[in-house]
């Protein structure tokens, strides 16, 4: 300690043309806490320093481009994800950055007197504007001249850079003079096709093309054969081409919310290192994915959504071939069926894809076969968080589920029953005409039910605080809810009886 408090640090002082110099009392303590780092955490704080000022970083993204520029470590029996999520845990607990939780997932933040810390560190080698030769990150995301920047950067000044992220509004430039890339960000670009030029960049390993126009991908993709990342999540692309078969080292595929998708060509299944693919659409016509394909992905993990059953593509004995039931890194699996007169198609085909069972989320849509014999063993899904159910007219009930936190149920006109369930937190219930009683559902906080017309009464429930009833003419009594704090009720024409509510503060009547 003697010598931490003689050390010369301490009279060390930010530039006066930053704008954290004003902390300039804990700066030397913040760099002494930089220089306790490891190495190899001293460079993935560094690079966090590309992102701008208050900038919320997509948890896996950052992890996926320091995979890229080789910042983690590589250990035997140990996946480069889990090392770099230690990292970021290490960071945080040396609180150099932030972590939360948003709607897009776990973000990372850097407080701004940190974000100058790591970009007088990282020095000439990061930039924000125009390209210098010492430049090998560059980032024009939220510059306002960044259009004319690019262009200059283009002009062969950054051709040494291993880093690009582009702001929103860019027009896509050629990429012929960034051949030495690792990291290219388009997102949000006004392009609706990548351009052929894209097969110069042989080193890229993450392309993120997040929220741009893209519709189609060129054939020259397959020529990416480092290509460890392809965002496409909230763009408009339409269909992944046969080439995307050759992009044998693709570790992540991000598809979220892409709902012009519309074809995906047959061999991603040969795409073995795949740990993350967020959507599989069945399109067995025309050379399209069979659903079979999913036979040898096992190192998938996270949340998979599967697309196109029924209609009749998709035959009971590929979908066993999917054994979907083993794998285990899974924990969210979203079912959606094409709407058809083929019942019993739709029974066997969910029979056959049985979930994994250590999932915590699972959604089926406009499933219009009976209940299969997997969903009635309630001892196998002891980690099942969230059920959503939406558009099965025949399940005639929701089996209770110890562990289950929160339910949805959508447009289930055959629904009956829905037992107590002990961890049941929230409840959404909607379009569920057959549906008479609720029961007692001990811990229950927040309850929706929206145009059940043959509901009568709903038990008490005494940590329910918040209620939602809506158009449901048929109810008579609401039991007593001692915690209730918000009650809504909209065109309950038979309700004559509200037991005591000790707690309510909002009331709405219509």
């Amino acid at each position: 300690w003697k010598a931490v408090a003689d050390s010369v640090i301490w009279d060390w002082k930010m530039p006066a043309s930053s704008s954290s110099s004003q902390y300039g009392s804990i700066l030397p303590g913040l760099i002494m806490s930089y220089d306790d780092l490891p190495p190899y955490l001293r460079c993935c704080f560094v690079y966090c320093s590309i992102f701008p000022k208050d900038h919320e970083i997509k948890r896996e993204l950052l992890i996926m481009q320091w995979v890229a520029h080789g910042l983690v470590e590589e250990k035997e029996g140990v996946g480069v994800e889990v090392t770099a999520n230690q990292y970021i845990e290490d960071l945080r607990r040396r609180c150099l950055i932030e972590t939360h939780r948003s709607d897009r997932g776990t973000c990372v933040k850097l407080h701004d007197i940190l974000h100058d810390l790591a970009s007088y560190v990282g020095g000439k080698e990061y930039s924000h504007a125009f390209a210098t030769e010492q430049t090998r990150h560059l980032s024009l995301l939220g510059q306002a001249n960044a259009e004319a920047a690019m262009k200059y950067n283009a002009s062969g000044a950054a051709n040494k850079v291993r880093t690009i992220l582009l702001s929103a509004s860019l027009p896509l430039v050629e990429l012929i003079n960034f051949k030495r890339l690792r990291v290219l960000s388009l997102m949000k670009c006004r392009i609706d096709e990548l351009s052929n030029s894209i097969e110069c960049l042989s080193l890229l390993k993450y392309l993120d093309l997040r929220w741009s126009e893209v519709r189609r991908l060129p054939r020259s993709i397959g020529r990416l054969y480092n290509l460890q990342t392809l965002d496409l999540s909230d763009s408009d692309i339409e269909e992944l081409p046969v080439e995307m078969v050759e992009l044998c080292n693709l570790r992540y595929l991000g598809m979220e919310r892409t709902v012009c998708l519309k074809f995906m060509a047959e061999g991603l299944g040969k795409l073995t290192n795949l740990w993350t693919l967020h959507k599989f659409l069945v399109c067995n016509d025309n050379g399209g994915c069979n659903i079979r394909e999913l036979e040898n992905l096992n190192k998938l993990k996270g949340k998979l959504l599967i697309e196109g059953l029924g209609g009749g593509r998709v035959k009971a004995i590929d979908a066993e071939k999917a054994q979907l039931k083993e794998k285990h890194e899974l924990n969210v699996v979203e079912l959606v069926f094409e709407v058809d007169d083929n019942v019993s198609e739709h029974r066997s085909l969910l029979e056959a894809l049985e979930p994994p069972h250590g999932i915590e989320r699972l959604r089926i849509c406009d499933y219009e076969g009976d209940t299969p014999a997997w969903y009635l063993d309630t001892t196998n899904y002891m980690e099942l968080r969230t059920l959503q159910l939406r558009c099965c007219p025949l399940l005639a009930t929701v089996i209770g589920i110890n562990c289950l936190e929160n339910l949805e149920v959508n447009i289930c006109p055959t629904l009956c029953e829905l037992p107590s369930m002990p961890s049941l937190k929230s409840l959404k219930v909607n379009g569920c005409n057959g549906l008479k009683t609720l029961a007692n559902m001990p811990i229950l906080e927040s309850l929706e039910v929206v145009e059940c017309g043959s509901l009568e009464h709903v038990a008490e429930m005494p940590a329910l605080m918040s209620l939602r009833v809506d158009r449901c003419n048929m109810l008579k009594t609401l039991a007593n809810m001692s915690a209730l704090e918000l009650l809504t009720l909209i065109q309950c024409r038979s309700l004559k009886q509200v037991a005591e509510v000790l707690a309510l503060r909002p009331l709405v009547l219509v």
